[in-house]
């Protein structure tokens, strides 16, 4: 990657032969077009974690900007790279292809503001409900600090954002909502934010309302794929193991009967190897399946 000024020609911007050029933070990139190829299971599991995260962050861009947004202050990095970089590596679940949110682990602001106490939330019949103790516990703390709110529809992908909802002194802000958003499984999280914008405090999860039974049916059976799946996937890397560590094996077994070399300790150390490896591939197996013959894994 390369980085260079405008020329009297003016700025390029897009792919020009095999080269790509863009704009970031104000420095112009040039970078080589990459070659697409067959992928890898790790590099499908990188590019479905990027699109859950990128799905997950689309609709709160307004919140990201500002709870990210001390954190790239003298850095080449805009809040959304920030947001994507967590969330990529500390909110998500699952092994591909079932990968997805971890809604309790999700942060949509860093900062060193001192979070509101005693934070409370109810759902009511029209609304959602906060109550939390608006006295100043810190020397930081500023009464008109701004209560910053975000409301997100899991299964809809969708979110409200209020971004300047009540004062820290007032210790209550309602939410009307209407009968359909009030019914959708929703996860809530809160912000505070001085009052010139300068300061910021983590966020925090508050929890989950209307979690249907079927979905935590759906998450415990997705949760029973991801294990299996995963349990799969060691097996058929214990086996490509195995197939390189027998082929050697039995070359230095057949030496060592022809009397071409001795049962040295790299032997030794080969044989316990090749041993290992066949007992982990028949413990794992019969662990999926007990009531297969684990050693046909063995010979395919």
């Amino acid at each position: 990657m390369a980085t260079f000024k405008s020329s009297p020609l003016g700025i390029p911007n897009g792919k020009i032969g095999d080269v790509i050029f863009y704009e970031r933070n104000g420095k112009l990139i040039c970078k080589q077009a990459g070659v697409p190829g067959s992928q890898t299971e790790l590099q499908k599991a990188n590019c479905q974690a990027m699109a859950v995260t990128t799905k997950l962050l689309s609709p709160i861009l307004k919140f990201i900007n500002i709870g990210f947004g001390q954190q790239v202050k003298g850095i080449d990095k805009n809040p959304h790279n920030l947001a994507v970089s967590y969330h990529k590596k500390h909110a998500l679940k699952g092994v591909y292809p079932n990968i997805r949110v971890d809604f309790t682990k999700v942060i949509v602001s860093q900062g060193e503001l001192a979070q509101i106490t005693d934070m409370k939330f109810r759902q009511t019949a029209t609304g959602l409900q906060f109550n939390w103790d608006p006295k100043l516990k810190f020397k930081a703390e500023e009464y008109d600090d701004q209560v910053m709110i975000l409301i997100y529809y899991t299964a809809r992908k969708k979110a409200d954002q209020y971004l300047n909802a009540a004062r820290r002194s007032e210790g209550a802000h309602f939410i009307a909502m209407d009968e359909e958003d009030l019914d959708s499984p929703l996860a809530v999280y809160i912000s505070l934010k001085s009052a010139d914008g300068a300061k910021i405090s983590d966020s925090m999860y508050l929890g989950m309302l209307n979690q249907p039974l079927e979905r935590l049916a759906m998450s415990a059976e997705m949760t029973a794929m991801d294990v299996k799946y995963e349990e799969k996937r060691k097996i058929n890397d214990l086996k490509s193991r195995l197939t390189q560590v027998t082929k050697l094996y039995i070359q230095q077994l057949t030496e060592i009967q022809k009397g071409e070399r001795i049962e040295d300790k790299a032997f030794i150390a080969l044989e316990a190897n090749y041993l290992t490896l066949k007992s982990s591939i028949r413990h794992i197996s019969e662990t999926l399946d007990p009531q297969k013959d684990s050693s046909k894994l063995l010979d395919n």
